[in-house]
């Protein structure tokens, strides 16, 4: 009997197969049934993962390599052997203790282990956050050894890693951190192993970094502008209605957090606060927006919060929780909404929510679209035609 997993049949919270958790409450298609998000499917290199306004696993297939985890957006894939967790903190200690890390392959393991190498089922899995870890626990050097990737099925794990290395070394240059990743592909076994002693890492604390904020925020206070007064009085009348917000389905997931935690540690001077993270991601709405909450609604991670209170309505964005799955921009019958990669490091810290939109409720009209669209994006099906 063929081994096959579809998520519009699991019943459990989480199914566990493979080296993969599975936890579809946290899949677009389990909020929306015409998301677009096919990232899972289009990163597995054996064909095991197909998406029809469902997922489907093919366990048979599926090699255990967890590159569709690195690339699901919301956490609704797992990878468990290791765990991102597991493996951001294997990465710190060796990083810690030696100043290096090598990453090994279970294919490329196989001709040999060693106790300081880290083994993963593909390089694949050294992901932005893994290398953020890295460098953040001093790391100058990275290992990656696998098993020949041209021969390889998982070959599309390469090229990944190679991408957050360079996703890495963009971002360690936006902060102007004296940090550097030298990431090194089919290196001795004993590359990883060396004696080397991590360096000074001369970066703030998290209290000290949002002392750096404020104190900035200090000296631009006299050239507020009368937006920045909008904002201000937007950001006060969330805060007044904060308890309102119902925070049950809302979770930051691991990555975001590994990777903002990270950043923390690394920045080392005032001029980082206005980098941009393209590993975050942004949300804006246009003037057709009306507030109706279908994006807030649907939104895997509570990222998006519509409010009410007093009259007023409102639609709130966290950029902690924002995993760029793009879920509100498949939904929104308006298409008012606007999602774009990169975040200002100074916009991202405390985590809490930013109003993006409000409106008084009298103001409010019920702006015109085909019935047609309307129909298919409230109700998330294709019969309509």
């Amino acid at each position: 009997m063929s081994d096959l997993i579809d998520t519009r049949n699991i019943s459990c919270d989480i199914v566990k197969r493979h080296g993969l958790d599975i936890e579809f409450s946290r899949c677009v298609y389990a909020h929306h049934r015409n998301a677009s998000c096919r990232r899972c499917e289009q990163t597995c290199p054996v064909g095991a993962v197909t998406v029809a306004q469902s997922v489907r696993v093919d366990f048979d297939k599926c090699t255990g390599c967890g590159l569709c985890a690195t690339q699901c957006p919301t956490g609704a894939l797992e990878a468990n052997s290791p765990t991102l967790a597991e493996l951001c903190a294997l990465t710190e200690e060796r990083a810690h203790r030696a100043g290096a890390v090598t990453f090994r392959c279970s294919r490329y393991a196989k001709k040999g282990r060693h106790q300081d190498v880290i083994e993963v089922p593909c390089v694949g899995r050294v992901d932005e956050a893994v290398l953020l870890s890295a460098a953040a626990a001093g790391a100058e050097t990275i290992c990656l050894q696998d098993g020949g990737c041209e021969q390889c099925v998982q070959s599309a794990g390469r090229e990944l890693a190679a991408g957050a290395a360079v996703d890495v070394t963009l971002l360690l240059d936006g902060l102007g951190s004296q940090r550097r990743l030298r990431v090194l592909r089919d290196s001795s076994p004993e590359a990883g192993s060396r004696d080397a002693a991590p360096t000074d890492s001369g970066m703030l604390s998290r209290r000290a970094f949002f002392t750096m904020l404020k104190n900035s925020g200090q000296k631009n206070e006299s050239n507020r502008s009368p937006d920045a007064d909008v904002a201000a009085d937007a950001e006060q009348w969330l805060s007044d209605i904060s308890s309102s917000i119902d925070n049950k389905k809302t979770y930051i997931p691991r990555r975001n957090e590994i990777i903002i935690d990270a950043i923390y540690r690394i920045v080392d001077n005032e001029q980082s606060i206005n980098c941009s993270i393209d590993m975050l991601c942004d949300v804006s709405v246009d003037k057709y927006c009306n507030c109706c909450g279908i994006c807030a609604a649907s939104c895997p991670t509570g990222a998006l919060v519509r409010v009410e209170q007093d009259g007023d309505v409102g639609l709130a964005f966290a950029f902690a929780r924002c995993t760029g799955c793009g879920l509100c921009l498949d939904i929104c019958g308006w298409n008012s909404l606007i999602l774009s990669h990169g975040v200002r490091l100074s916009r991202t810290t405390g985590g809490s929510p930013k109003v993006i939109m409000r409106h008084h409720r009298e103001n409010v009209a019920f702006l015109d679209a085909p019935m047609e669209d309307k129909l298919r994006k409230l109700l998330g099906t294709n019969l309509i035609s």
